[in-house]
């Protein structure tokens, strides 16, 4: 492959251009492609890629070559031939093959191209060399609920209350996400029996004095009508007497 400088200098030749300090110029500029070294190259092509750095780096060679000489023999653009440098757009190798979908819902897909020319001079910048498509479809919305809120009080002391606790619906399910869960709870509470007090007769007539003189005595009496469980009061006493 023909070296930028002496490509530059058998262009130049052809049409007499013979001027040093143009073909010193102009040899300046080719060293820093054939080096590598143009600004334009800063960030574009890292250090790690050196077999497509030097593809690229090749074909900006070869095509600024291309182009000194067009320019050389353009009679309709004069003006041009001292131009430094050839305004070439740049050029990017074809895409690759889409990588698989990154997720089976909503995920995204990507695929790459990398720079086959660097642009030199004025010419067209690279374009994007990175492409991401959404893919997998819309995701299912499953049902999300509330926390449980606090237990409530007890509906009875004894023998057995209820209480209960709720959540409401935060997200509804669509597109046949999971439905929503229960949004109440029910408990039993109090389940010891209630006490049941000791329940008494009234009591009955005092009965007939045990003597005629001398103090004796006479008694009265009542019965239990309901008697306790072991957490109700105790019965009272259900017999009494007094001297008579």
């Amino acid at each position: 492959l023909m070296g930028c400088w002496t490509a530059a200098v058998r262009a130049s030749s052809l049409h007499g251009v013979r001027d040093a300090g143009q073909q010193i110029s102009t040899h300046a500029a080719c060293m820093a492609y054939d080096a590598g070294q143009h600004p334009l190259y800063a960030g574009v092509m890292p250090a790690a890629e050196n077999m497509e750095r030097i593809t690229a780096h090749k074909l900006v060679r070869r095509d600024v070559t291309q182009c000194l000489r067009r320019r050389a023999l353009d009679p309709l653009a004069p003006e041009r031939r001292a131009t430094n440098l050839c305004d070439l757009p740049c050029l990017m190798n074809a895409w690759s093959a889409w990588t698989p979908c990154s997720a089976t819902c909503g995920g995204t897909r990507t695929r790459t191209r990398s720079i086959r020319r660097l642009p030199t001079g004025n010419g067209d910048l690279c374009p994007e060399s990175t492409m991401t498509l959404a893919c997998g479809g819309v995701c299912p919305i499953d049902c999300t609920v509330s926390p449980w809120t606090s237990w409530s009080a007890c509906s009875a002391s004894c023998d057995g209350g209820v209480q209960s606790r709720v959540r409401s619906v935060v997200i509804a399910p669509d597109l046949g996400g999971q439905p929503c869960p229960d949004l109440s709870q029910a408990l039993s509470c109090n389940l010891m029996a209630c006490p049941i007090n000791c329940v008494v007769s009234s009591w009955t007539a005092w009965g007939p004095c045990t003597l005629t003189c001398g103090g004796g005595t006479q008694t009265r009496t009542r019965t239990v009508t309901m008697y306790p469980n072991p957490s109700g009061s105790s019965c009272p006493p259900v017999e009494d007497s007094q001297a008579c």
